[in-house]
């Protein structure tokens, strides 16, 4: 029997006839907020079908993320994706990153699915944040039967197997190594959420209760409407996105402390590490 692990996720999705909701604007507030990360500018990220099934069965596996029970059975009616409004937005800014009101409001379906499968999904992810029809033609389901290895000792995705399923594919995108570019000055999570805008994939290391658990996570710095500092996104089932705050971008404990209220939505013991171990940015290739 496996054992059971701080872990759990389900293999569905957001549903996908949820239409997006408007954007709360933001714009207005910028001006009042453009403070910190001067020092860190210059660093130049199967069951079933469909986006919504993770690679294999829809077990716990060794990497179990919180939610493996699913969701409810839909009832068929479409759901108005929920946002926060002006005056709740003012109220929260001063507490640092905001956590999404739904995984239903980013414009693009959120992907979801396993621990296996995270370092694909999150580069589905990042690639719907970064050029969405470009993201139409990438079959989810290919890219991560290409990545994820069926046989041997680590069934999950390297960097390697995604990039070549991503060349098999064609796909219109590309991860460029740029690890060396967040370790050299100042703290890895700091210089990513003050990084030039573009998306990214960070490989996450997260600790519990002594044990290290490998998850990736797309990392977007790209200014939207109602995420101007940009937003970390998970692929457990119910982690919401995590909107950065200007706050968060001032020094080294806020931006951690944004990683960590990330996680903390799907890890159940209070007491966990995070840590950035490699970086990867997402690009669009050049014609």
């Amino acid at each position: 029997m496996v054992p059971k692990t701080p872990f759990e996720a389900s293999p569905r999705e957001s549903p996908p006839d949820s239409p997006p909701a408007s954007p709360v604007s933001r714009s207005s507030l910028l001006s009042s907020q453009h403070r910190g990360c001067t020092a860190h500018e210059a660093l130049c990220s199967d069951r079933g079908g469909g986006d919504g099934c993770g690679s294999g069965d829809g077990g716990g596996g060794p990497y179990a993320l919180r939610g493996s029970q699913g969701a409810a059975p839909s009832s068929g009616k479409k759901r108005k994706a929920a946002t926060h409004t002006e005056l709740e937005l003012k109220r929260l800014r001063t507490r640092g990153a905001i956590l999404a009101p739904s995984r239903t409001a980013e414009g693009a379906a959120i992907v979801t699915g396993k621990q296996e499968s995270c370092l694909p999904d999150a580069v589905m992810n990042g690639m719907r944040i970064l050029d969405p029809e470009a993201a139409e033609a990438v079959s989810l389901h290919r890219l991560r039967k290409l990545s994820i290895p069926e046989l041997g000792n680590v069934l999950r995705a390297s960097w390697q197997s995604t990039m070549n399923a991503m060349q098999s594919l064609d796909a219109a995108f590309e991860l460029v190594e740029a690890t060396s570019r967040f370790r050299t000055n100042g703290p890895p999570m700091l210089n990513l959420l003050c990084a030039p805008a573009g998306v990214y994939v960070a490989a996450m290391e997260v600790t519990v209760n002594g044990v290290a658990y490998p998850h990736c996570i797309a990392v977007s710095t790209t200014p939207e409407a109602h995420a101007p500092w940009g937003k970390l996104v998970d692929n457990g089932e119910r982690a919401v996105p995590l909107y950065v705050e200007a706050k968060d971008r001032e020094h080294k404990v806020p931006a951690k402390k944004a990683f960590q209220k990330l996680f903390a939505q799907k890890i159940k013991d209070a007491g966990f590490a995070v840590n950035v171990m490699d970086v990867y940015q997402l690009l669009v290739k050049r014609a």
